[in-house]
C-alpha cells in the first residue's frame, strides 16, 4: 500500500461477477482445439473487428465483458458456462466476418457435426466462438443447407387445404375411373377390374379384364359407357399408362371430352378410389382364405348391390338417381302394391319428371352439404400453402428399395430438385420443370416445399 502512494489514481467498485478482466488474466488461457486460424489481424478486413479491436487496445476499462490476447479478440458469454467446470469457458473468440463460413462449415457440415439443425448448430458454434450476428447467421446457414433440404422432412402441418371440386348438375356429366390390380390370376384368366363411377349418381361399372391395355380401357368406354350412358364432359383418372396412350387420347379428341389427371402419387382425389375399397372389402367377403383364384366370381352380383344400395352422400341409390325407381332384384316385386317406394302415387309423366328433377336438386345439394363437411374435417390438420410461378421448390421423391444395388429407401433422400413453378393448375396441384425447360408432372402441394438457395 506504501508504494501505491507515490501515484494518482482513482479507486472504482465494481461487483466480483463484473469483475472478469482480473479473473481472466490470473488464470491460464483455455487450450484451443480446432479452432480456426485467424491470422494477423492486418489480414481481417472486418471493419467491425478492427474497430473492437483498437477500442479495446484503448480503452479496456470500458470493456469488461471483452479481452484481447495474443493478437486475438475474446468476449465474455454465459452459454455453456454451466454445463463446465471451468470459468475459462465462459470467454469465446470473436471471429470476424470473412472467417464466419467457415466456422459455420465446420460445426454444421463436418461429419463430427451431423448437418443438426439450428438450435444444435447454434449451442455448438456458441461453445467456443462469438460474433454479433451469430444466431441469424446460422438460422439462415442452415435454412439455406441443400443437404438438410434433401434429406429432412418438414416438421409443420401437412400442406393443402381441401379446395372446391367440380360437382355436377346431372347424371353422367362428369365420370372417374381407375384399374383395380394385378390380382391372383382368376380361373377366367381376368387379373384387373376397371371401375367406372358415375360422380353424380355413384352410379359403378365393374369391369373383369385379363390384361390392363388401352385399346380395352378404351373399346370399354366407347361401347359401355359412352354409347350407353351418354358421352361425358368431363372424366378424371390417375396417371396410368393406360391413360396416356395414343389410343386413349384419340378417344378423347374423338368426343371432345375434357380429362382431369390427378396429380402423382395422390390417388385420394379420384372419387373411384373410394369405390376401390369398397369392392375390395366385398370381394374379400366372398372368397376363401385359401384360394383367391375365384375373386371374379361374384363380381356382377356385387356391382349390383353398390348400385341398388342407398348411397349416404345423395341419400338415394345410385339406381334410384338415374332410373327414377328402385331397382327390382327380384319379379314378384312387380306385383306389389307399393311398386316404388321413393316415388309412390299415381302421378302422369309430367308430374314425375317434376319430382325426378327436384330429386336430383336434392342430390346436387347433398353432393355439396358433404363436401362441405369433408373439407372441415380435412383442414383441421392441414395448412394453406401457395406457390408462384417461377419459384422454385424441391419434390417429395418417391424411392424403392433395390436389395440388389444396395439401396434403402429409408435412408435415401426424401425430397428431390430443385424444379420450378411452371404453372398452378388446380386449387392445389402445380405443373413443374427443371432448370432447361423439361417437364416434370403434376404434383400436389404436400409434396412440394420452398427451396432455398445458398448465398454466395
Amino acid at each position: 500500500v506504501l508504494r501505491l502512494q507515490q501515484y494518482n489514481y482513482k479507486v472504482i467498485h465494481r461487483k466480483g461477477k463484473e469483475n472478469v478482466v482480473p479473473d481472466f488474466l490470473s488464470r491460464s488461457i483455455p487450450v484451443e482445439i480446432n479452432l480456426i486460424e485467424l491470422g494477423d489481424i492486418a489480414e481481417i478486413r472486418d471493419p467491425w473487428y478492427h474497430k473492437m479491436f483498437h477500442s479495446i487496445c484503448s480503452k479496456p476499462i470500458h470493456y469488461p465483458q471483452w479481452q484481447i490476447i495474443g493478437n486475438k479478440l475474446y468476449k465474455r458469454l454465459k452459454y455453456n458456462c454451466l454445463e463446465s467446470q471451468e470459468p475459462n469457458d465462459c470467454w469465446k473468440l470473436v471471429v470476424p466476418k470473412d472467417k464466419r463460413k467457415e466456422v459455420l462449415r465446420t460445426c454444421h457440415d463436418e461429419t463430427i457435426s451431423g448437418h443438426l439443425g439450428i438450435y444444435k448448430t447454434f449451442h455448438r458454434i456458441v461453445q467456443h466462438y462469438y460474433w454479433p450476428t451469430l444466431k441469424a447467421d446460422v438460422t439462415k446457414y442452415v435454412k439455406c443447407c441443400v443437404v438438410c433440404q434433401k434429406t429432412k422432412p418438414e416438421q409443420k402441418l401437412v400442406a393443402g387445404k381441401m379446395g372446391n371440386p367440380i360437382i355436377p348438375k346431372q347424371i353422367w356429366q362428369m365420370i372417374s375411373f381407375d384399374l383395380i390390380g394385378p390380382l391372383p390370376k382368376s380361373n377366367q384368366g381376368n387379373q384387373y377390374i376397371f371401375v367406372v363411377t358415375d360422380i353424380f349418381s355413384k352410379f359403378s361399372l365393374l369391369f373383369p379384364l385379363r390384361r390392363a391395355l388401352a385399346t380395352k380401357v378404351c373399346k370399354i368406354l366407347e361401347e359401355q359407357v359412352y354409347h350407353v350412358f351418354g358421352v361425358p364432359e368431363i372424366m378424371h383418372c390417375d396417371n396410368g399408362v393406360q391413360f396416356k396412350s395414343n389410343d386413349f387420347k384419340k378417344l378423347v379428341e374423338k368426343y371432345k371430352v375434357k380429362v382431369i389427371f390427378n396429380p402423382n402419387y395422390h390417388p385420394q382425389a379420384n372419387n373411384t378410389e373410394r369405390v376401390n375399397r369398397v369392392i375390395k372389402t366385398m370381394i374379400s367377403a366372398y372368397i376363401k382364405e385359401e384360394n383367391h383364384k375365384r375373386w371374379d366370381e361374384h363380381l356382377s352380383a356385387l356391382a349390383c348391390a353398390i348400385r341398388s344400395a342407398r348411397h349416404e352422400t345423395t341419400s338415394f341409390s345410385p339406381y334410384f338417381v338415374n332410373f327414377g325407381k328402385n331397382m327390382n332384384l327380384s319379379g314378384d316385386e312387380y306385383h306389389s302394391l307399393n311398386l316404388d317406394n321413393e316415388m309412390a302415387g299415381n302421378h302422369n309423366k309430367l308430374e314425375k319428371r317434376e319430382i325426378l328433377d327436384k330429386m336430383r336438386k336434392i342430390v346436387r345439394d347433398n353432393l355439396e352439404k358433404a363436401h362441405q363437411r369433408s373439407k372441415i374435417r380435412y383442414d383441421l390438420r392441414r395448412r394453406d400453402v401457395e406457390f408462384k410461378e417461377g419459384d422454385w421448390v424441391l419434390k417429395r421423391r418417391y424411392s424403392l428399395s433395390d436389395a440388389g444395388n444396395y439401396f434403402n429407401a429409408k435412408l435415401a433422400n426424401k425430397f428431390e430438385g430443385p424444379f420450378r413453378i411452371k404453372r398452378k393448375i388446380g386449387y392445389c396441384t402445380y405443373e413443374l420443370e427443371n432448370e432447361v425447360g423439361l417437364d416434370r408432372g403434376q404434383w400436389h402441394v404436400k409434396d412440394l416445399k420452398p427451396f432455398n438457395f445458398e448465398e454466395e
